[in-house]
């Protein structure tokens, strides 16, 4: 077939990326953005050696790049960005040395960004922000002298920004960084560069930033509840053993899986005047780890707000049981599988935010939270509808941009005479307005 370009943007086209796409052996390009197309990259499609620009974002493709990648050697333009694609950055992707530009932004890839990145020189943008990239960033990405755009953002990479790049990348107009536990601020040398490094503020070359200021609430009890202190103190204890939290603040420690010292005294735990907990902030402090079943114990919780972390694995079941939770915070981590149809039962919700994690499935009827006035679940890869799953009269926003929710438009949340914003682009919404 004699098709030099093939493009099926913005559809609602589904299933399996079709192996017979391979039979256009002379396309230069194909363009899939905008689907809802599921499963991997099929190999046939490394059998298009013509092939310029590579287009499959803003779908629900799985497993990893493959490997071999690097046979599309005409390639300029390769563009994965908002799937859910994971593992690794394939090393042998440097080898694509015609590339203009790379956007895998979006997705759940892990590990180093490859240093062999620094044979690309040619491109012009890296776009490879909301992942879970570790270690430092590479020096050797200082040798692309024409790059412009280098977005790093929500990542997990740590140290300082190359010193190098100032010198050497001096075409470079954007470098992106913030959600990172970078080190050090700001290069000097930076000099005509907007580097972004708090998603609230662009810092001028030299300034040392920090990560964007969090509200933090006190929250004054209303009830007089009874509880259960050896749970509680079971539960504060598996959390210390299911993350770094010791290595973070020592007083967060336990010996026999009992509290060395009370834990209204462990910092960012707030207690009331009965020594019971209502409020945990441990916000971008470089936690590691994962959530604790047994944080079911801690049912007259108020305030759970951990937040710019790595934490991963899924949200509990059991938090189901912190019937008293009013605000649930925990955007900015690596969270994934899917959220459990157990927090549909915490109907004294007011906040939830979710928004940049990795979660997937279907969100819970939260249609008896009457209390809920504010939920993001923005940047994350939550499919099925969302008809019925809101009904709070006092709901003021929702966000569920930038994910694979299907079906039609949820008209029964316009019904919500205090709602102020609803954010829903980058979905697979169908019908109409």
């Amino acid at each position: 077939v004699n098709i030099q370009i093939f493009n099926m943007n913005n559809n609602i086209l589904s299933g399996k990326i079709p192996t017979q796409l391979a039979l256009m052996t002379g396309i230069a390009s194909l363009n899939l953005n905008n689907n809802c197309f599921t499963s991997s990259i099929p190999s046939q499609l490394l059998l298009l050696n013509n092939l310029k620009s590579l287009s499959i974002s803003n779908n629900l493709i799985s497993s990893s790049i493959p490997a071999n990648i690097y046979v599309l050697n005409a390639l300029s333009q390769l563009n994965f960005g908002n799937n859910c694609i994971t593992g690794v950055i394939p090393i042998y992707l440097g080898l694509l040395t015609l590339l203009n530009s790379i956007n895998l932004n979006n997705n759940l890839l892990s590990n180093s960004i490859p240093t062999n990145f620094g044979l690309l020189s040619q491109i012009s943008q890296i776009n490879i922000s909301n992942n879970c990239l570790t270690n430092t960033i590479p020096t050797q990405l200082s040798i692309l002298t024409k790059m412009t755009g280098l977005y790093l953002n929500n990542n997990i990479l740590t140290g300082p920004i190359p010193s190098s790049f100032g010198v050497s990348l001096t075409n470079l107009q954007n470098l992106t960084v913030y959600n990172n536990y970078l080190t050090g601020g700001v290069p000097s040398n930076l000099n005509n560069v907007s580097v972004i490094y708090s998603p609230q503020q662009a810092f001028p070359p030299g300034q040392t930033p920090t990560r964007a200021p969090t509200l933090i609430l006190t929250i004054q009890p209303t009830l007089q509840p009874t509880f259960n202190p050896l749970l509680v103190n079971t539960s504060m204890c598996s959390f210390v053993a299911s993350t770094n939290i010791h290595s973070i603040y020592n007083n967060w420690d336990c010996v026999d899986n009992q509290p060395v010292i009370n834990v209204c005294y462990w910092t960012n735990v707030e207690c009331d005047a009965n020594s019971i907990i209502r409020s945990i902030i441990l916000n971008s402090i470089g936690l590691k780890g994962s959530l604790s079943s047994s944080i079911g114990y801690l049912d007259q919780l108020y305030y759970l707000s951990i937040t710019g972390n790595e934490l991963q694995s899924s949200i509990p079941t059991e938090i189901g049981y912190l019937f008293q939770l009013l605000f649930l915070n925990l955007f900015d981590n690596c969270i994934s599988g899917t959220l459990p149809v157990e927090m549909s039962k915490l109907t004294a919700l007011q906040i939830i935010n979710l928004f940049n994690n990795r979660l997937s499935g279907n969100i819970p009827d939260f249609s008896k939270l009457f209390a809920l006035k504010e939920a993001s679940f923005s940047n994350n890869k939550l499919i099925g509808n969302m008809n019925n799953k809101f009904n709070s009269p006092v709901l003021q926003g929702i966000d569920i941009s930038s994910n694979q929710i299907t079906g039609s438009l949820p008209i029964e949340i316009f019904d919500s005479t205090n709602l102020e914003y609803f954010y829903a682009t980058q979905n697979c919404f169908t019908g109409s307005i």
